[in-house]
């Protein structure tokens, strides 16, 4: 039977991961999320939500 996994958990485990893959894309994209500003991460947040709202409005 398998624990539940915590969200910090989940983020280790996808770092790991990432840092022992040879995929230049992963790497070069999660790079640039490191790189974000606290502006930026919420401007992005803001964003999801808003994109959020318009797949619930398509598909209720």
């Amino acid at each position: 039977m398998f624990l539940p996994r915590t969200m910090s958990d989940e983020i280790s485990s996808f770092v790991e991961d990432i840092l022992r893959d040879d995929s230049d894309f992963r790497r070069k994209f999660i790079s640039v999320f490191a790189r974000m500003s606290t502006d930026e991460w919420k401007l992005l947040e803001a964003k999801v939500l808003e994109l959020a709202e318009e797949i619930k409005k398509a598909d209720p």
